[in-house]
């Protein structure tokens, strides 16, 4: 799991990133997720990828990917 962001000393520690694999296993997981339910929702997505705002591209799939598959 991803560390959250932590301030110390007015330095603000960015948290580290998933591997290209570990975002690729998560994507697959929300995929399977939303097929099985048909739908996925944004509390989900978040435990997975907690700061969405550094998988851009993966989630731009992921949400191609739902449109596709009525999810």
């Amino acid at each position: 799991m991803i560390n959250k962001p932590t301030k110390k000393n007015n330095i603000i520690k960015t948290p580290d990133k998933l591997t290209t694999k570990n975002v690729e296993d998560c994507i697959r997981r929300l995929q399977r997720k939303g097929k099985k339910t048909g739908f996925v929702t944004f509390d989900t997505i978040l435990d997975c990828l907690p700061y969405p705002e550094l998988y851009i591209e993966a989630l731009d799939k992921f949400f191609d990917y739902c449109g596709k598959h009525n999810i």
